[in-house]
């Protein structure tokens, strides 16, 4: 558990047909975070959605995040 900060950028023109980047700005130890917060999660790139709503967005990183095998 903890406490964990992001910064959401969204983007001037094309939101909500383009995802916002989504970054996390405390330090975070996950392989889907790479050294600048940057978080590599299908839903936030390719597989996209305009119909997510921010709060579905964070639900589904928390879920993500949460749910990784770290023992595979």
């Amino acid at each position: 558990g903890g406490v964990f900060h992001l910064a959401i950028d969204f983007p001037e023109e094309g939101y909500p047909f383009k995802p916002p980047k989504i970054r996390f700005v405390t330090k975070i130890f996950h392989p889907f975070v790479d050294h600048e917060g940057e978080i590599h999660i299908d839903f936030l790139k390719d597989q996209w959605s305009p119909a997510y709503s921010i709060g579905q967005v964070l639900l589904m990183i928390v879920a993500t995040l949460s749910s990784f095998d770290s023992s595979i």
